[in-house]
């Protein structure tokens, strides 16, 4: 098709995923680190080191055409002229943000550092970051912006928070921020091209993301595999613009950006087809446009998009001989534009066959739903498929769009969804063949809910009927009622699972029970982790369609319902990784701060034999709990040895992954058989396969029985009601599912970035009387002020205990951060435990602070009995207020309190230990944004825990966003199991 040609030869030229950050390193260090506030006010270098966009590709475009592939060499190209794009980019930025105020054609660089600022009421989305080393935190450097900006706290987003630096994109007018750039405040407009992230390009223009032509639809496979096609847009939508906790504003203000986008296009192709009726020949899709000033005289006129695009623009061609934008790439755009949104259909069946989803952060632009190209109710004869998503250019000219709207910052297109236990039972709870120390305690996952996200369901299959009280579950609704399924939402897709459908035996492995009447439970051959928790489904895919992502806003608010639904829910599915922190990951990451008493576990990956850095997402983001796999029971080889393609980490923000590992090769779970009525052990109802998918499900429904534990009174002595149940953080679920995690078989090491923390082993987790000897001291969901300091005293008592490991882990749930970002985490809080003789242990096997993951395990090995230990949290750099996190400490310990009542009581049995007064640490006079809890935390950081857990403060409207069988199975099979 016409319309395809020229794709290639740009992607061939686009920056590889594996080698971009190595790339960038080496180019950078050879660019000026001056900052000239000629330039904007940031130099090129330092924007390379805090965002990754599609401007990294334009530079690797010039680079390859200079014919040196590696580095930048001024012997070669000259720096020059890169540091020339950049500057014309920044500079076209800053007429775009004034444009938008009605004071085209001034030359904004003379305005730098002002003493009389320009005025205006409308705002433009910038980047600023502050370097006044004399203020220890993100926390500050934002007070001060705030402070000189006089912008609402709402208005920031944290894109990196670093010891030396903290980097914000504000909503701000052009005016204000040009008043405060200095030596200590750096900032830029954030424009176009910065806002793409740097794959987009590569992944709509790579054949993985086309339609199946229709010339080669001959088949009917062909067909449904063209008519499910579907791919998103995300888009971020600029801070303080809507309010992420509604749909309805957020809807609105995507349609009246859409909206925009229209104006645009009808813009630009009113003048397209005007110079044709004028006989004047185009020059790369913008020749019309030369040697004009595009923004002279343009008030009360619709501007169009090639006026806007810095690409297309006059001011990247601009008046001196220099290469502002490389030839191959201005043709690309210009070409995308003219034969997309500013041709004569103007893309219409695009959007015809587009649907608009909220997000957590803004909104994906869903292309193509279902029936969409195939469907007549959408693809119009006239135009057909050119003016569908069809056509790339009209894909590639949208994200352009999209980027220039001042409400928009950041443009990503994602990729396909993919898809990556009786013995999984006691290798999980106590890694001894058929011992299931949790289900002898009762501990089944009794009165949890999980949810599971996926292909479908077979509700008939004996694992999962209902019976007599079948209840009504779907369409949007719950039934507490049954006996396991509690709601199937067929809202998204519908109810159908697929013969040996992936759904059903990732929810069998979660929390299935065999159960012929829906009434009457018997021990299965397929039982699950969880097998008296009920399960609540989301149905991702329809028929024998592809697979879609639901978004974590519509999925949390299925499965959530108002802190009454599920509280740990499985993702076995995901997009391909090995790329810079993404939009998925910000809003998944968002919506876990968000519900902060909600775990999401999610599959690593079967991609480990590309080697590292082949995660999946969204099992790479910062706030999930991503699962690699290990071997099970009664297969050739040990238990707990790894599985060499499980996939690995790192990610592209140097984070470890994953997080851990759990058994999920050759795994006996429920199967679907949509022809046949209540399947069931030797009948159908059961298969063998292996795989990530089914490694998560095993964590998710650990998950549950540590909830369960928690929440019916087992902590601190390890039988039922022996203290007051509480409700556990998703952090604290987390921190004791890796605290508790061994070390496995196979060519790896613990911390590293194939098994990480381990694999998981509630034996060692938590304590279980008459089945271990641990106790366990747990914090649970505690806030920290900015540049607090929170010490907890332990003691090692062997007095009835033998165990000689100190185990302790912190995690937390950090704020989003920006897409792009190349040092992703918002907040830092680092954990270290010190003994008795000053000796400093550090966490994750490093030997210093760990600036990059959210969950941190100190483990010390052959203590001493009465040795002393400090477990230390320290929130050293926050970006807000406040920040909690949750702490698991295991091992023969007593907390000082303990000892010292123990003492006392031994020396004089009326006596009584006094406690340490209690003290908030001070507040800051800043306000802090939405969704973060406002009040300080109530304990004094010095004082001692108690055995009940610390409960979470409550939340101000004021703040950043608050967050939330003993028998093998009787057959084995035939043929090796598949990897799903």
């Amino acid at each position: 098709m016409a319309f395809f040609q020229g794709f290639t030869s740009l992607r061939a030229l686009l920056v590889p995923a594996t080698v971009l950050l190595t790339w960038l390193s080496a180019a950078s260090a050879s660019l000026d680190p001056h900052v000239d506030p000629t330039l904007g006010g940031m130099s090129l270098r330092e924007f390379q080191g805090i965002l990754l966009s599609s401007v990294d590709n334009e530079i690797g475009i010039l680079q390859e055409e200079s014919g040196d592939p590696t580095q930048i060499s001024k012997n070669s190209m000259g720096s020059t002229d890169v540091e020339d794009m950049w500057e014309h980019l920044v500079d076209h930025g800053w007429i775009i943000a004034e444009s938008t105020l009605g004071t085209n054609g001034r030359d904004l660089k003379k305005y730098i550092n002002a003493d009389k600022a320009m005025s205006s009421n409308n705002v433009f989305p910038f980047l600023l970051c502050v370097l006044d080393i004399s203020l220890k935190s993100g926390f500050e450097r934002m007070a001060l912006l705030q402070e000189k900006l006089d912008v609402s706290i709402a208005s920031y987003t944290v894109v990196s928070n670093k010891e030396d630096k903290s980097c914000f994109v504000v909503m701000a007018t052009p005016g204000t921020v040009l008043g405060v750039l200095n030596d200590n405040i750096h900032g830029i407009p954030l424009v176009d091209q910065m806002k793409i992230t740097p794959l987009t390009i590569e992944d709509v223009t790579s054949p993985g993301w086309s339609i199946p032509p229709a010339d080669t639809v001959s088949s009917r496979r062909l067909g449904a595999k063209r008519n499910n096609w579907q791919r998103t847009i995300m888009v971020t939508i600029s801070p303080g613009v809507v309010n992420p906790n509604d749909n309805e504003s957020t809807l609105h203000v995507a349609k009246n950006i859409v909206k925009d986008i229209h104006n645009l296009a009808e813009e630009g192709s009113r003048r397209r087809r005007q110079l044709v009726v004028d006989d004047q020949e185009l020059s790369s899709g913008v020749g019309s446009l030369k040697g004009r000033n595009i923004l002279a005289g343009t008030q009360g006129r619709i501007l169009s998009l090639s006026e806007v695009f810095f690409a297309t623009s006059q001011n990247a061609l601009g008046k001196r001989e220099t290469r502002r934008l490389s030839d191959l790439s201005r043709s690309f755009w210009s070409r995308s534009l003219q034969n997309g949104l500013e041709s004569e259909h103007k893309c219409s069946n695009m959007f015809r066959s587009s649907e608009i989803r909220p997000l957590w952060t803004g909104f994906e632009i869903v292309l193509n739903p279902v029936d969409g190209i195939m469907g007549n109710e959408h693809i119009t004869n006239e135009h057909g498929n050119e003016s569908s998503a069809s056509n790339q250019d009209c894909v590639v000219s949208l994200i352009a769009a999209l980027s220039v709207h001042p409400h928009v910052i950041t443009v990503e297109a994602t990729t396909e969804v993919t898809l990556d236990n009786q013995k999984e039972q006691w290798v999980t709870q106590s890694n001894e063949n058929g011992h299931r120390p949790w289900f002898d305690h009762g501990l089944t996952g009794r009165n949890q809910i999980v949810s599971v996200s996926d292909t479908g369901l077979d509700e008939d299959n004996c694992y999962f009927t209902n019976g007599p009280s079948q209840g009504n579950i779907k369409n949007g609704q719950w039934d507490f009622n049954t006996r396991k399924i509690a709601k199937y939402d067929n809202t998204f897709k519908d109810d159908y699972d697929a013969p040996q459908g992936h759904g059903t035996h990732v929810a069998g492995t979660v929390a299935g029970r065999k159960s012929f009447d829906g009434v009457n439970e018997q021990t299965g051959i397929a039982d699950g982790i969880a097998r008296d928790a009920k399960i609540h489904f989301m149905d991702l895919k329809t028929g024998t369609g592809g697979m879609s992502d639901p978004g974590s806003k519509l999925w949390f608010e299925s499965f959530y319902h108002n802190g009454k639904g599920a509280k740990v829910a499985n993702a076995s599915w995901g997009r391909s990784g090995n790329r810079p922190y993404s939009t998925h990951c910000v809003n998944y990451d968002g919506a876990l701060f968000d519900h902060d008493d909600t775990l999401l576990v999610t599959s690593a990956g079967n991609k480990g034999n590309d080697g590292p850095g082949s995660m999946k997402n969204p099992g790479e983001c910062k706030n999930t709990l991503s699962v690699g796999i290990t071997k099970s029971s009664g297969i050739s080889g040990e238990p707990g040895t790894m599985i060499s393609w499980s996939s690995q980490g790192p990610t592209a923000w140097g984070s470890t992954q994953p997080d851990l590992v759990a058994p999920g090769y050759s795994v006996t779970s429920a199967n679907a058989d949509p022809d046949r009525e209540n399947e069931c052990d030797g009948t159908g109802g059961t298969r063998v396969t292996s795989g990530t998918s089914m490694s998560a499900p095993v964590v998710a429904g650990t998950a549950a029985l540590i909830r369960q534990y928690f929440l019916e009174g087992f902590y601190p002595c390890g039988t039922k009601g022996c203290n007051t149940g509480f409700e556990p953080q998703g952090s604290l679920v987390k921190a004791v599912l890796m605290n508790g995690a061994q070390a496995v078989r196979g060519s790896t090491m613990p911390y590293d970035n194939i098994q990480n923390m381990g694999q998981i082993n509630l034996i060692s987790s938590l304590p279980l009387k008459g089945e271990n000897e641990i106790s366990a001291i747990v914090v649970n969901g505690k806030a920290i002020a900015d540049q607090a300091t929170h010490n907890t005293t332990v003691y090692i008592d062997k007095t009835e205990c033998g165990d000689s490991l100190l185990s302790v882990t912190m995690v937390y749930t950090d704020p989003p951060a920006q897409s792009g970002c190349t040092s992703c985490l918002v907040h830092h809080l680092d954990l270290s435990v010190v003994d008795g003789g000053g000796r400093i242990y550090y966490p994750n096997g490093l030997h210093g602070a760990d600036s990059r993951n959210t969950a941190e395990r100190v483990q010390v090995t052959n203590v001493q009995h009465d040795q002393k230990f400090t477990v230390s949290v320290k929130a050293s750099n926050l970006s807000w207020i406040r920040q909690e996190y949750s702490v698991v400490m295991t091992g023969c310990i007593v907390s000082a309190q303990e000892k010292e009542l123990a003492q006392a009581t031994q020396a004089n049995p009326t006596a009584r230990p006094t406690s340490s007064p209690s003290a908030s640490p001070s507040s800051s006079p800043t306000s802090p944004p939405t969704r973060s809890p406002t009040a300080s935390p109530s304990s004094s950081p010095t004082a001692p825990p108690t055995r009940s857990p610390t409960a979470s403060p409550s939340s101000s409207p004021t703040e950043p966003p608050t967050r939330s069988p003993t028998a093998p199975p009787s057959s084995s099979p035939t043929a090796p199991p598949t990897r799903s």
